[in-house]
């Protein structure tokens, strides 16, 4: 997707929830989905930093991920919460084009 070839720009690494098997190379893992990942947190290292920025009801499972000794971050909403502006633009621009990809696919 665009979003993750932008990532891989900048030198991070994207993965899709369904391709997310080793994740043991990631000094931080940040989910931006609101929906379960099914992780089992093993062989993630000790220092990872996880990042939870979507919205109810999540992506990782805190419990398990502080269980593991993990340093689980809930910040959902922080684009709104530190830079809402940029943050409204770019969803409009996002929904802008949605809206415009549908319509190609309906002509």
């Amino acid at each position: 997707s665009q979003s993750r070839a932008m990532a891989k720009s900048l030198g991070m690494d994207a993965v899709s929830a369904n391709a997310v098997h080793d994740l043991g190379g990631f000094d931080a893992i940040v989910n931006t989905a609101p929906s379960p990942l099914v992780l089992s947190y093993d062989g993630i290292k000790n220092d990872c930093v996880l990042l939870e920025l979507a919205s109810p009801p999540y992506g990782f499972d805190a419990a398990l991920a502080r269980e593991k000794g993990l340093d689980y971050v809930l910040a959902s909403g922080l684009p709104g919460k530190y830079a809402p502006y940029s943050a409204a633009y770019i969803i409009c621009e996002c929904v802008k084009n949605i809206i415009k990809e549908r319509e190609n696919d309906k002509a």
